[in-house]
């Protein structure tokens, strides 16, 4: 009997509560021409629709499994993943999206929503010693990102451990949204510092390691 009662509060919540977002969609990236992936975990759904939307756009993308405004909008997953999954991106995509779950007819609905960014890879990522590798000294060693959309955050690694990650990155913007980033790092010099790795990578929300360019010390005038 107790079993049952149980049983009957369980059933009785989750009709009162309806359909939960158990993992909302998170922040993400991705470049222009690729696909972005949106994710969105729901439970006790039961006949309840999960939709996606645009922020600021009346039209639904996708209700449950089915494309609505276009076959560019789908949905995958199993087992209550509704994933939405939008093709070949353009900078007109950018935005917010929003994962409604629930009765959207009428009733009650819950939502969650991340932001998508689209991004221009930057044409070129270098990394250079601006002032040479002496041992004894300081040195400088610079990475430089070439026009992106939008200029990059720059992350260092040595020998694939994070190196100085409070290291700034410097970036200039035109109208269109595009520009370079710079980030420098001061590196003091000894024969410890000989054969070491340093990688320089992009970073945007929700994308790490978009792009990267790796380069080996050898110091200057070591014997």
């Amino acid at each position: 009997m107790l079993k049952m009662c149980l049983f009957c509060v369980a059933y009785m919540v989750s009709n009162v509560y309806g359909t939960l977002i158990t993992s909302p969609p998170t922040n993400t990236s991705a470049a222009v021409g690729t696909d972005a992936f949106l994710t969105c975990l729901v439970s006790n759904k039961g006949t309840d629709k999960v939709k996606w939307r645009k922020e600021g756009d009346t039209e639904t993308l996708t209700a449950d499994s089915v494309s609505v405004k276009s076959n560019r909008y789908k949905v995958t997953g199993t087992n209550n993943n509704y994933n939405l999954t939008i093709t070949s991106v353009t900078v007109q995509d950018e935005g917010q999206y929003i994962c409604e779950a629930g009765d959207t007819g009428s009733g009650p609905t819950v939502s969650r929503k991340a932001s998508l960014s689209v991004v221009a890879l930057p044409t070129n990522l270098s990394v250079y010693w601006s002032t040479p590798p002496v041992e004894g000294r300081t040195a400088n060693l610079t990475c430089r990102a070439t026009y992106g959309r939008p200029p990059p955050t720059l992350t260092w690694f040595k020998d694939e451990l994070p190196y100085n990650p409070l290291t700034p990155t410097t970036s200039n913007v035109n109208s269109q949204g595009y520009g370079d980033a710079y980030s420098t790092l001061y590196i003091p010099i000894n024969s410890q510092t000989e054969g070491r790795r340093f990688r320089c990578q992009t970073d945007y929300p929700g994308w790490t390691r978009a792009k990267e360019y790796t380069i080996t010390t050898h110091l200057t005038g070591l014997i």
